[in-house]
């Protein structure tokens, strides 16, 4: 395994204000995007079924896989959208 050069920064950003509410810096897996996933619920005010969480992302095919273990995607979450 290499010591370098292997690395992924996960941020969430508050789109209006550019606050950072979490980072994440690891592998770029599903163990570390699942930390940075649990970090963000933790500091968040958590969404209901009237006020429900936008993502806006790259798309990165963890961060589906790991919402969806996070968080009630049917109660939570609003959409998953490309930015």
């Amino acid at each position: 395994e290499h010591l370098y050069g292997d690395f992924w920064g996960f941020t969430c950003i508050k789109r209006e204000s550019s606050f950072f509410i979490s980072f994440k810096l690891g592998k770029r897996t599903n163990e570390t995007c699942g930390e940075f996933f649990k970090d963000l619920k933790k500091r968040m005010k958590k969404p209901t079924n009237t006020n429900k969480l936008n993502i806006f992302s790259d798309r990165n095919f963890e961060y589906e896989i790991m919402m969806n273990k996070i968080f009630d995607v049917e109660t939570e979450l609003s959409d998953l959208r490309s930015n």
